[in-house]
């Protein structure tokens, strides 16, 4: 099975495969956490009990379920007279088979998206069939787990419940969500910070909104042509926003200002390999380096990697402050590091070295030779290398054992905007 995820918390890196994930301890070249049961020199993290929150989650349909029924007899009553034949409709009325009333798969836990709070003391998963789950990141024991469609959800004693709070909305599916600051100057010279949620979605836009009030609209950032796939604020460009999109191209945009100020074309900067005739690429990741340095005169290299759909090769940027305050370009391709042609990326982060991990498709169209590579970059030679001890550390790593591999599915899939979710009996609502 295909490492579908990887994500840096500090020293650590967490790879998901499945409805499982393990902890990589990158500074200590060792794997020191996993919800696996074949690692056995791993500390074991513990799942909710599947099962019966799958029950819990039934028998609150059921509840709510008899509460309706019960405030439909009421209607009907105070309704007899003036409304007969809707009354005859009403009680010839069965609850409709459908998504909302179809009980949770518990086999379907599979790892859809995973996120770290600020600090890396907290990561959350969120699984296919919308459940949420939050581990303290230093010690992996369960904090808290939640099915539903929140935007927030705030962390509290085991004793109070655990409930979301909606703080902005989509009319489109949600692709990606950040959270910025916007820095203006106040009275006296002070510096005034806000924060900002940085939302995408499949209708080609990026919105900013003010948090918490986030009815309050700062801007969206325009120009996108086709669904926006993911979005990146740099540590070391905390003002600007990078973003991927199906139209082949990633961008560059000011927080502040919404202005978009580089536009990165894919079709030209991957034409020296061979795609055939292929007119479209769906950027699948943007991530920055960890290390690189806000000021315009420093030597540490401030990386960008891209990796794009059913491309076999990871670009390399390297932003330059300098340019961006002299109104060109901040962004430079300095690496196209292709890769061999089964080996097709399918998640990309930067660890705390600034070490590049690279998970790989494993599935029917492409079997890598390796589930994790970790390359470095080179300075002199411009060049990523592998990192080693680190990559020879994970030869052995192993994933969950499947039957068959799957076939795999593209990002164009849910991004045109013919696609409806919950079209199939398999999508969850």
């Amino acid at each position: 099975m295909q490492i579908s995820h990887v994500e840096t918390l500090g020293a650590q890196v967490v790879m998901c495969f499945g409805s499982e994930f393990s902890v990589y301890n990158s500074l200590e070249n060792k794997l020191i956490a996993s919800t696996s049961n074949n690692d056995q020199d791993a500390f074991q993290i513990l799942y909710p009990d599947w099962d019966q929150l799958v029950q819990q989650q039934e028998k609150q349909g059921e509840q709510k379920n008899v509460e309706q029924q019960d405030k439909q007899e009421h209607q009907e009553k105070q309704e007899k007279k003036e409304h007969v034949e809707q009354q005859e409709q009403l009680k010839s009325q069965k609850p409709k088979a459908g998504r909302n009333q179809r009980s949770v798969n518990a086999d379907n836990f599979n790892i859809r998206s995973i996120a770290s709070s600020i600090d890396n003391k907290l990561f959350a998963i969120i699984t296919e069939n919308k459940k949420l789950v939050v581990y303290d990141a230093e010690t992996w024991k369960l904090l808290a787990d939640k099915f539903g469609d929140a935007m927030q959800y705030r962390l509290c004693d085991k004793n109070d419940e655990f409930k979301p709070v909606t703080i902005l909305g989509h009319i489109s599916i949600l692709t990606d969500i950040k959270v910025a600051l916007e820095t203006n100057s106040g009275d006296n010279g002070t510096v005034v910070n806000r924060e900002i949620i940085v939302s995408s979605d499949r209708d080609e836009k990026i919105r900013l909104s003010y948090y918490p009030n986030s009815y309050n609209i700062k801007g969206y950032c325009m120009g996108h042509t086709e669904f926006v796939t993911c979005l990146e604020i740099p540590k070391f460009a905390p003002q600007v926003i990078i973003s991927g999109a199906g139209d082949s191209t990633c961008r560059v945009w000011d927080i502040n200002s919404g202005k978009n100020l580089q536009t990165i074309n894919l079709l030209q900067q991957l034409s020296s390999l061979n795609h055939g005739n292929k007119k479209e690429f769906g950027v699948l990741s943007v991530v920055s380096s960890k290390n690189g340095s806000t000021s315009a005169d420093s030597a540490q290299p401030n990386l960008v990697a891209v990796i794009v759909e059913n491309v076999a090769a990871v670009l390399i940027y390297e932003y330059n402050k300098a340019d961006m305050d002299n109104s060109q370009s901040p962004l430079k391709l300095v690496c196209l590091h292709e890769l061999p042609k089964n080996n097709v990326p399918v998640s990309v982060c930067f660890d705390n070295q600034d070490h590049l991990w690279v998970s790989f498709a494993m599935d029917t169209s492409n079997l890598a030779s390796s589930l994790v590579s970790v390359y470095k970059y080179d300075i002199s030679s411009t060049s990523l290398v592998l990192a080693e001890p680190t990559n020879s550390s994970l030869t052995t790593f192993q994933t969950k054992e499947i039957e068959s591999l799957p076939s795999p599915t593209s990002i164009f899939e849910w991004g045109r905007k013919s696609y409806v979710r919950g079209h199939n009996d398999d999508d969850m609502e």
